[in-house]
């Protein structure tokens, strides 16, 4: 696969296109994020060239702006990760109508990233829209989980998108923030991702208590 885009690139542009590599970094499926990371940094110590860890909500973010450039409106995002917990944030819109990537600028979370339930997320929310209006939303956890979907019935991306991270990616480079391969790890908001035996029956106990 691999192989191919590089051939389109190669008879597109006439020359190499590797001169830097973005990846996603997470939050996210555990194993995922480790292929990912590994294909990337193997890539770059071939090609001798530098990566960017591209975050999951900042992608979506991204997407959402992407997908109405004049609104100005706050970005939330939430982000199904399982274990009835979002990874969750919010930004303000980014600048990105009427501009190049070269003159963008990589979105700042101005609260977040955090992991809580996803009702903790949803009085957030409640709380933000009484303070200061609109919010526009992202993430598959708007989809997932009712307390969510109640307030966002329109989420937008519920996922990151490859184009988006290879725009970030860029944006990163072109501002000089790309790092060393070996310097590359996933992003993780929760180091525990197993449960011990103990904590496994709390939770098939927790489970049956609520079946009808």
């Amino acid at each position: 696969m691999i192989d191919r885009v590089l051939a389109q690139a190669d008879e597109a542009q006439s020359r190499s296109p590797v001169d830097l590599i973005g990846f996603g970094a997470g939050p996210g499926a555990f194993t995922g994020l480790r292929v990912a990371c590994g294909v990337a940094q193997g890539l770059a110590l071939g090609w001798d060239c530098r990566v960017v860890p591209v975050d999951s909500l900042t992608t979506l973010a991204w997407q959402a702006a992407q997908a109405d450039p004049f609104r100005a409106t706050p970005i939330v995002v939430a982000l199904d990760v399982r274990m009835n917990e979002v990874a969750f944030a919010r930004f303000d819109s980014p600048r990105i109508a009427g501009l190049s990537l070269a003159d963008q600028i990589w979105p700042q979370a101005c609260f977040g990233p955090v992991l809580c339930a996803p009702e903790q997320a949803a009085d957030w929310i409640v709380e933000q829209q009484g303070h200061n209006g609109a919010l526009r939303f992202a993430g598959d956890a708007f989809r997932v989980y009712p307390a969510l979907a109640a307030h966002a019935s329109a989420a937008g991306a519920e996922q990151p998108d490859a184009r988006a991270v290879a725009e970030l990616a860029l944006i990163a480079g072109l501002a000089n923030q790309a790092i060393d391969p070996a310097e590359a790890a996933p992003f993780y908001l929760r180091d525990k991702v197993a449960l011990d035996r103990h904590e496994q029956e709390q939770l098939r106990a927790a489970r049956r208590g609520l079946t009808p």
